[in-house]
C-alpha cells in the first residue's frame, strides 16, 4: 500500500511538473537567420528536421530572412515575486524571440497580409529559398509581396518566376509545446510565374509521385495517417520594388 501511495505521489508531481515545463516553455531568438544550405534544394534533398515553434527553430525554414527592425522589446525588471517575475521572464522571452523573427518564414504560415518573409540578402533574393507547411495538394495558394497595402506592396519585390518544390516529411514528433518534422524529403518541382497582383492566387503545385510514404506519427493507426506536405518556394526572377530590392512573400497556404 506505501508502494502503490508513493507511486501515486510520483506521478502527480511528475504530471505538474510536465505541465509546467510545457506552460513556461520558451523559445530563444533566431542564430544563423537561415540555412544558406537550402539554396542547394533538389530532387532527394532532405531538410533533417523542421520545428513548427518560433525564435531558433525559424532558421531551418528559409535561406535567408531578414533582421528585425526597431526597438526589440524592454527586458523587465525583477520585482522579488517570483511567480510574477518567472512568468514575467516567460513573455519577454516570447516577446523577444517574435520580434527578432518578423520577417522569417513564420509569417507565411499566420494567413496575415500585414506580416510577410523577406529574404535577406543583398539584391532582390534570386536563388533564395522558403518553405511551408500545406494542408493538402488542392486550393493551396500564394499572397505574393508584401501586402499590408497597397504603399508597401509596391515599394518591396515581388517574386516573378519560381521554382515550386513538393517535400514530404517522414516522420513527426510530437513535443510539449512543438511538432518535429523529421526527414523532410524533397519529391517534385515545377516552375511557374506568379501574377503581379495583391490578394491570393493559386499556386500551382508540381505533380506528387504515387510512391510517397506516409508521415509516421507515434501512437497513431496506420489508417489515421497522412502524408505531411511542404512547399519550397525559390525565386528565379522578381518584380522589382520601386524604393527597396528586398523580395517578400506574405502567406502560402490553403486559400481562402
Amino acid at each position: 500500500m506505501k508502494k502503490l501511495s508513493l507511486l501515486v505521489l510520483v506521478l502527480v508531481f511528475t504530471s505538474i511538473a510536465v505541465v509546467l515545463y510545457g506552460q513556461f516553455t520558451t523559445v530563444e531568438p533566431p542564430k544563423t537567420y537561415g540555412n544558406p544550405d537550402l539554396r542547394n534544394i533538389k530532387i532527394g534533398y532532405v531538410i533533417p528536421e523542421l520545428c513548427d515553434g518560433g525564435g531558433k527553430y525559424n532558421d531551418a525554414w528559409s535561406s535567408t530572412f531578414l533582421k528585425a527592425e526597431g526597438k526589440p522589446p524592454v527586458k523587465p525588471e525583477p520585482t522579488g515575486d517570483e511567480d510574477a517575475d518567472m512568468q514575467a521572464e516567460y513573455e519577454y522571452a516570447w516577446a523577444l524571440a517574435n520580434w527578432a523573427s518578423m520577417y522569417s518564414a513564420q509569417s507565411l504560415r499566420d494567413n496575415n497580409p500585414e506580416t510577410c518573409w523577406v529574404e535577406g540578402v543583398k539584391g532582390t533574393g534570386i536563388g533564395e529559398v522558403v518553405i511551408a507547411p500545406i494542408p493538402g495538394l488542392k486550393n493551396i495558394g500564394i499572397r505574393n509581396g508584401f501586402q499590408k497595402n497597397a504603399d508597401l506592396y509596391n515599394k518591396n519585390a515581388r517574386p516573378k518566376k519560381i521554382k515550386v518544390w513538393l517535400l514530404a516529411a517522414e516522420r513527426k514528433n510530437l513535443g510539449e509545446a512543438f511538432d518535429f518534422f523529421i526527414n523532410v524529403k524533397t519529391y517534385a518541382v515545377r516552375e511557374t510565374e506568379l501574377k503581379d497582383a495583391m490578394g491570393w492566387q493559386e499556386l500551382p503545385l508540381p505533380v506528387a509521385p504515387a510512391n510517397v510514404p506516409k508521415t509516421q506519427v507515434s501512437g497513431m493507426n496506420a489508417q489515421d495517417l497522412t502524408v505531411q506536405w511542404f512547399v519550397a518556394i525559390q525565386i528565379v526572377s522578381v518584380y522589382p520594388g520601386s524604393k527597396w530590392e528586398d523580395c517578400c512573400i506574405s502567406d502560402i497556404g490553403e486559400m481562402k
